[in-house]
């Protein structure tokens, strides 16, 4: 299993104080998989950092990086480590979640649509009616009632998307799922008591390739990084110690190398 080194006292209190503790954590959980999981990874050529991450340090050419760190004290191999791991976190992403990923996907097909809609909100249910029926009637555009709106269409004449499904909340998402475009849809209660007078314009249906595969299982992993570090800090940092941890998804350790037969 992954292995987490928990930094000493002082600089766990520099964390603290900073508010750090949680990034330093997600980023140490990551390590500390890559460094598992990819054999020998901690003796492969050092990588130069890209230059514009360098530049964000405020070493605009590449070539004044090794005098930029001398000045500093610092070796110039300082983020090569990290610029080394990207694409083998990629690729332990992939491995982690690609086949939970896909089958969410099958399991929720229609969810994965991307839609957009018209959409004004207001607290008044009167005249969440009267928008309904100036829309209905062809009195009035969504974008003419925009500026009375209290929701965050508001500030796009009311237009929302294109956006996929399953990031809306309930009871927006289910109702879009129904719907077709075109139709002006009666007012909607939200749960906090406001109302909301749609019009769904496209709904596209999702296709899996490799960008939404992509994007999937970076919200898997996302979701899985996330719960891990919550429940390491509720569990509460151990000064100077080591502390195992799961392997994500379907991510199995490495097997050692075996000799072969004679």
């Amino acid at each position: 299993m992954p292995v987490l080194h928990w930094p000493d006292s002082e600089l766990l209190a520099h964390l603290l104080r900073a508010d750090l503790l949680r990034g330093w954590l997600t980023h140490q959980l990551q390590h500390a998989l890559c460094t598992e999981a990819v054999p020998g990874l901690s003796s492969e050529p050092a990588e130069m950092a890209d230059p514009p991450r360098l530049a964000q340090l405020g070493c605009v050419n590449p070539a004044d990086w090794p005098a930029w760190c001398e000045d500093r004290g610092l070796p110039p191999d300082v983020l090569s480590d990290t610029q080394g791991l990207r694409g083998h976190l990629a690729e332990l992403k992939r491995q982690a979640f690609a086949t939970e990923a896909e089958e969410l996907f099958l399991a929720e097909r229609s969810r994965f649509a991307e839609v957009l809609f018209h959409a004004l909100q207001s607290d008044d249910a009167g005249l969440a009616q009267e928008w309904f029926f100036q829309l209905k009637d062809g009195e009035a555009s969504p974008s003419d009632l925009a500026p009375l709106s209290t929701g965050p269409s508001r500030r796009t004449a009311g237009l929302i998307g294109p956006i996929r499904i399953r990031q809306l909340q309930p009871p927006l998402d289910t109702l879009l799922l129904r719907s077709d475009p075109g139709g002006i849809q009666p007012p909607l209660p939200l749960p906090d008591g406001a109302w909301l007078v749609l019009q769904l314009l496209e709904k596209v249906p999702a296709q899996w390739d490799a960008a939404l595969e992509g994007e999937v299982v970076e919200q898997l992993w996302s979701r899985w990084l996330g719960r891990t570090v919550r429940d390491l800090l509720r569990q509460g940092p151990l000064p100077g110690e080591e502390q195992r941890f799961g392997w994500p998804g379907q991510l199995a350790p490495p097997t050692p190398d075996r000799p072969e037969a004679a």
